[in-house]
């Protein structure tokens, strides 16, 4: 069995955004040690949902 992780979408802007402080420290350590071990992952609809949002300038991704 994978330990991959797959972030949902707000999870996703959060982290790349900068606004850690939305996830506990817990959160952070699990993600970032996944990064790490090229193992974190997100889902194709979280890349539209960042689409959407970036088309709506509503998120820093731009």
């Amino acid at each position: 069995m994978s330990d991959a992780l797959i972030l949902d979408t707000h999870a996703w802007v959060w982290y790349a955004e900068g606004s850690k402080g939305q996830l506990p420290s817990a959160v952070l350590a699990a993600i970032d040690q996944a990064r790490l071990g090229n193992r974190l992952h997100v889902s194709s609809i979280s890349v539209w949902e960042i689409g959407m949002l970036c088309a709506k300038e509503k998120s820093a991704f731009r």
